[in-house]
């Protein structure tokens, strides 16, 4: 799934806005769960052991990486648009050009 992802955000703006606004915390969730994982089986005094915690160590892995790599792909569009002028900025409630409420929007700079 998170394959998938990738080859749906890249170079595409709207795409990647879409994964921030709705994805951005199961994302860091996936992000941070290997090493949260390595961890908690550390903490508990376990041993990597071949088999299963083995295989789910590694699905955890590549999952990490994936979801680390969609995060630096989207993350060049984590800004917000006004709706009246068009104008972008990082954060805030209203506009820094024209006052007007600003939103993240979805479908600003569509390719």
């Amino acid at each position: 799934g998170l394959t998938a992802l990738v080859n749906l955000v890249v170079d595409h703006e709207k795409n990647c806005r879409m994964l921030l606004k709705e994805g951005l915390d199961i994302l860091i969730e996936i992000a941070e769960s290997y090493q949260a994982e390595l961890g908690l089986s550390e903490g508990r005094g376990e041993e990597n052991k071949v088999g299963v915690k083995a295989e789910r160590l590694e699905a955890l892995k590549s999952n990490a990486a994936l979801a680390t790599s969609l995060l630096q792909l989207i993350g060049p569009y984590n800004y917000l648009v006004c709706s009246n002028c068009g104008k972008q900025q990082l954060s805030g409630t209203s506009c820094e050009a024209c006052g007007r409420s600003i939103s993240f929007a979805v479908d600003a700079g569509n390719k």
